[in-house]
Formats: C-alpha cells, sequence, structure tokens
C-alpha cells in the first residue's frame, strides 16, 4: 500500500511526533511518503518530501489549489512510484493554511481516498482560525467533505462523538489515540541538588495559558517546607511570553516556593529532571489527546492535579486509574469578587460569539456562570482568569485555613507503588506503537477498499455548536 501523509510543516513536538511515531509503527511493507511545507530537519523519517504552498498562510494569502493539488500528485508519484492508495491529512480545517478546504475538496473529486485526522479544532477556542478560514472559504466547497472515500478520525472519544454529531457515520469515523512511547530511565537525581529541594512537584511543560499556571502557582501556595513546585518550559511563541512572564513576577513578589522553566536553567538532562521527581503534575484546562495523563506512569512517577474527564475517559475505559486528580479545585466564592467576574464573562463570551459569527444565547453569561459553581458557595478555580486568580491566590497567601482547604484537593489522594505499576502496564500495551500500527493499518485497508461515490456537505453547524455551548467556556482560553 502507498500512503501520502500531509502535514503544513515537521517541526519538533505535536503533530510532527504523532506523523513520527505513525511510519515508525506502520513498519515494513507500508511505502510513506511525507510531504509538507517545510524542510525537515530530524532523522526519524527518511522519506520526506516539500511542497512549500502547504506552510502556514498569512492575512491575505492563499495559494494557487490546482496548482497545489498538482505538485502534491506529483509529488506523491514521484517518491512512491504510484498514486496513493491513501491520502492521510492531518488538521485540514483548523485555519492554517487557507487553500488546504478546497485542496481537500479536489483530491476528492479526483476520487482519492482520504483520512482527515483531526487534532484541533477551530471551533474549539480558535474563533481567530474559524474566521480566517471561512473568510477564504469558497460558497460551494464544504469545509467538512464527506464520501465513501472520506474518513475522519479522532484522537479522544469527545471528539469522535462531535464528528459523529456533524453527521460523519460510524462507518467512517475512527478513534485513532496517539501512541505513547516507553521513556529512557534516569537513575540520578542531581536535579534536587541544584534545584536545594526536599521534594520536587514537576509539571513538565511549555507554560502556555491553556496550562493553566495560576492553578498551579495556587498549589505552591500551600506548599510545606522543603517542597519545590517546578515547570520546565517557557512558551516558545513570544505572544504568549507576558501572561507567562506575569506569573513569574507574581511569584517572586510573594517569594512563593516556585520555579519556572528548569529545562532552560538547571546542568542536567529532561530524564534527571524527570528523577528528581516526587510526582508530575499537570493543572491544564485543555488537551487534544492527553499525553499528559498517560506519559508520567511510563515514567515511574504518580501524577497530580487536574483531571479533564472528558478527555480521559477513554484512559479509565481501559482501566487507568486517575483516582488521585481532582475535577475541579474550588476556592471559596466569596474570594472573587462577583461583579467582576460576571462583567468579564459577558464581555469574553461576546466576544467569542461575535468572532465566530453566532449571536449571544441571552442565558450565556448564567449557564457559563453555572457551570463554574460545582456548589453555590464555591467556584472553581480553573475557570478564572489570570486576574481574578491572581486576586484569590494573594487572599490565600493571606490565611493558613485556605492554604490548608487548597492542599486537601490537590494532595487529594495518595498514589500507591501498585497503582504506578498497573497504570504503566496498561498504558504500554493499549498505547503502544504496535498496537497504533495495527489500527492504522486497518483504518488504510478500510479506507482503500471503498469505491469512489459522490461527495456531500457535513453539518459544520453543529460540529461549532459542540464546541461553543456557554457551559464549556473558559476564561483562559477565550
Amino acid at each position: 500500500m502507498r500512503v501520502a501523509i500531509v502535514h503544513y510543516h515537521l517541526k519538533p513536538g505535536g503533530v510532527t511526533r504523532v506523523i513520527e511515531n505513525a511510519v515508525m509503527a506502520l513498519g515494513e511493507g507500508m511505502d510513506v511518503v511525507v510531504i509538507s511545507g517545510e524542510t525537515y530537519a530530524d532523522e526519524v523519517l527518511h522519506n520526506t518530501a516539500v511542497v512549500p504552498d502547504l506552510r502556514y498562510t498569512g492575512k491575505d494569502e492563499k495559494p494557487d489549489v490546482d496548482a497545489l493539488v498538482k505538485k502534491l500528485c506529483q509529488v506523491a508519484h514521484r517518491a512512491l512510484g504510484g498514486a496513493p492508495d491513501v491520502w492521510h491529512i492531518h488538521n485540514h480545517a483548523l485555519g492554517k493554511n487557507s487553500a488546504m478546504p478546497e485542496v481537500v475538496m479536489t483530491l476528492a473529486e479526483k476520487g482519492a481516498a482520504l483520512l482527515l485526522q483531526m487534532h484541533d479544532f477551530a471551533e474549539d477556542g480558535r474563533p481567530g482560525n474559524f474566521a480566517y478560514i471561512h473568510r477564504h472559504l469558497k460558497p460551494d466547497v464544504p469545509l467538512y467533505p464527506f464520501s465513501e472515500r472520506i474518513h475522519y478520525a479522532g484522537l479522544n472519544g469527545r471528539d469522535v462523538g462531535f464528528l459523529g454529531e456533524m453527521g460523519v457515520p460510524q462507518t467512517h469515523l475512527h478513534l485513532l489515540p496517539n501512541p505513547v512511547m516507553p521513556f529512557a530511565q534516569a537513575t540520578s537525581r542531581g536535579a534536587m541538588d541544584e534545584l536545594a529541594c526536599e521534594r520536587l512537584w514537576l509539571y513538565p511543560t511549555r507554560a502556555i495559558r491553556r496550562k493553566n499556571m495560576g492553578e498551579f502557582i495556587l498549589a505552591a501556595a500551600s506548599a510545606e517546607e522543603g517542597e519545590l513546585f517546578a515547570s520546565t518550559l517557557a512558551p516558545a511563541n513570544p505572544a504568549a511570553l507576558p501572561v507567562y512572564q506575569r506569573w513569574v513576577s507574581f511569584a517572586q513578589t510573594f517569594a512563593l516556593q516556585a520555579r519556572f522553566g528548569i529545562g532552560h536553567t538547571l546542568d542536567c538532562s529532561f530524564g534527571e529532571i524527570i528523577a528528581a521527581a516526587d510526582a508530575v503534575v499537570t493543572t491544564s484546562v485543555a488537551e487534544g489527546f492527553g499525553l499528559a495523563f498517560l506519559e508520567p506512569w511510563l515514567m515511574h512517577k504518580p501524577l497530580l492535579g487536574r483531571n479533564l474527564t472528558a478527555i480521559t475517559a477513554d484512559f479509565e475505559q481501559h482501566g487507568v486509574q486517575l483516582g488521585s486528580l481532582y475535577t475541579t479545585l474550588t476556592v471559596p466564592l466569596e474570594l472573587v469578587e462577583m461583579q467582576a467576574l460576571q462583567r468579564t464573562l459577558e464581555k469574553e463570551l461576546q466576544q467569542t460569539y461575535r468572532q465566530y459569527r453566532r449571536p449571544m444565547p441571552k442565558d450565556a453569561v448564567q449557564h457559563a456562570l453555572n457551570a463554574m459553581l460545582p456548589e453555590p458557595d464555591l467556584i472553581d478555580f480553573g475557570r478564572l482568569n489570570e486576574p481574578l486568580q491572581e486576586t484569590v491566590i494573594a487572599k490565600v497567601l493571606a490565611s493558613q485555613a485556605l492554604q490548608a482547604v487548597v492542599r486537601r484537593q490537590f494532595f487529594r489522594q495518595p498514589v500507591a507503588q501498585a497503582t504506578i505499576v498497573h497504570n504503566c502496564r496498561i498504558i504500554a500495551d493499549i498505547y503502544s506503537l504496535p498496537a497504533y500500527g495495527i489500527r492504522l493499518r486497518e483504518v488504510y485497508a478500510n479506507l482503500a477498499a471503498r469505491a469512489p461515490g459522490p461527495i456531500a456537505a457535513l453539518d459544520g453547524d453543529r460540529l461549532l455548536n459542540c464546541f461553543l455551548a456557554p457551559a464549556r467556556f473558559c476564561l483562559l482560553r477565550s
């Protein structure tokens, strides 16, 4: 079988890592070329090609669709010795390249078999991307086309469910969770000497906004003597740096037992930093697949922090035990200035609905507020934005009783060694590279065997409704 995998770029991390794993998992007997808009700089992939017009496009930039499709077909044919049996295209509707939806449609009209894998959605907290892709989309071109030879893949049960709500039949819809690779273990805890702490609670993340660093800092506000809360990496995107630097300054101002960006400053490997950690932490309010909930167990580390049940339901179905995580971290509602919160919610909701070209429901603010209050007198801290979080943390720092309330929730349940072993075994089995290869081969074979048929448009409005529900609204994603 000949397969052409298409993505905008092959920069380290994210989708590139998934593509690398996919090629390794497929192994022998498959001819695969990976086509992107930029040169690949690593050594994992051995058959790559560059089509420059696949790269991210600018505000008023749109490549010639026919020329781009022709070039893609030529490059794939040359690399594979024939036309692809399957085109595996990543994030075609995300709003990163203005021509990509039309490229997909043109290939479909040529009878190509297409697997459209969705890692992220413009409909999910990315209104700028949504507006961009629709501004460049021709009226007769569906953003989400459907035919016998077009299948969709999602990373988790939630996304697969939402795609099903849009109208993708189950026969054309695939749950394709990412593989999780074993982690090279380090034995040295030398990082502890540099960090000068007795216990290390580590957040191994690039500290972008949705990672909810304020909640991590709230936990640090309850730290006991000898503890250190530390994150590993600063944001790579300059636009994300002001929020990050604001938290760094806040922690320094209040002399919190917290450090940021230790991956940039410590003279030791990432493996040694992990080895030094007493537990791995996640406080993120939004994830795609959810590697953060799986990788720590393969590192033989307990996991603490926020459970995103829409993401982790798949893992728990397979038996992964996540009882150490909380679904909400609540603080007394009286710590929040309600008028300021309601004004902020109304402003951000209005802006979000406006960007999505939708009228805001009259009860949207109340629905969003209700979702923030698991109990009438308690509010979920992770639903607040940074200024409101700062105000709450300052009040928690002034009260030992409040610090104890936070600490009881954050360290809600000790993790037994047997749980670590249990989770490690399940994850290594269910989410292994060989298991991923088997799933992917089955999807390709199913798709390639389909005969061409008429092309229809799926109802993208129904997908947007799933993501835009006010009860899902989070200020850290507005």
